[in-house]
């Protein structure tokens, strides 16, 4: 992916001013012409899923210091969606913040695993990747539907 795509660095809004994205991210409207094997996957995970998947993007955590804080996704749907995420690279951790007043649950995700969030955990989680001292690269990539 990493030959195959355009890593950008991103800036967005936060609060009253622009911020630096702390991490690469990619993008493509046909992610599938530019990485061999990810119409597969996508394909796959719609027809699991009984979901179109409508995009495809990913984040490259270069190091520790690359994050990306607790938020929700923008989706259409935030009560019945699902949101697919393949980690590629070193075990980083995921980390789902419950609504309710519940203690955060921490999911360490290694090289090949597979996080699904989906049904109302839109609605009802907030989720982020912290920084952490040391940490090799990792790219997360993720399907929306």
């Amino acid at each position: 992916m990493e030959e195959n795509g355009e890593w950008k660095a991103d800036r967005r809004p936060m609060y009253d001013r622009m911020v630096d994205v702390p991490r690469l991210v990619w993008w493509s409207d046909e992610p599938e012409a530019r990485v061999p094997g990810l119409a597969d996957l996508r394909d796959w995970l719609g027809e699991h899923y009984q979901r179109t998947i409508r995009s495809v993007s990913a984040n490259w955590y270069r190091d520790g210091s690359d994050s990306v804080a607790t938020h929700r996704d923008r989706v259409p749907f935030p009560g019945d969606t699902v949101v697919a995420i393949v980690s590629l690279g070193a075990r980083r951790p995921l980390v789902a913040t419950p609504d309710a007043g519940t203690p955060p649950r921490r999911f360490l995700l290694g090289h090949g695993d597979l996080f699904v969030m989906g049904g109302t955990f839109q609605a009802t989680h907030q989720h982020g990747v912290p920084k952490i001292a040391i940490a090799e690269p990792r790219i997360s990539v993720m399907f929306r539907t």
